[in-house]
């Protein structure tokens, strides 16, 4: 899938953030150690997506509060891009990246 990925300079180095369309609604790039891994999409068919849709529709849970469970229990550093205030755009491209649904197994235990 092709995504925005903008390098921006930040006082701790060069940052890429993966920048999905304005018109996107519950989806989400989730990092980890500031690298996108996974993309998440609530009204996609995976069955990871889909768990993810009820934890936040059934169990009004937050992405961010998911993230923090999944990252308890699975030793794992996962987060949503970080906004630096101090920041300078560098570069700005479309890139094709194969970024899958956050594997199943991490949701298994929330």
């Amino acid at each position: 899938m092709r995504y925005r990925v903008t390098t921006y300079l930040t006082p701790s180095g060069n940052k890429l953030l993966v920048k999905l369309p304005d018109t996107s609604y519950g989806e989400w790039i989730i990092y980890e150690n500031e690298i996108p891994l996974y993309h998440v999409n609530c009204f996609s068919d995976f069955p990871a997506d889909k768990k993810i849709m009820n934890l936040l529709k059934d169990e009004e849970k937050t992405i961010e509060s998911i993230l923090t469970n999944i990252n308890y229990h699975n030793q794992t550093q996962f987060s949503l891009a970080q906004s630096h205030s101090l920041r300078l755009q560098v570069e700005s491209e479309l890139q094709d990246l194969n970024l899958p649904p956050i594997p199943l197994e991490y949701l298994e235990k929330i």
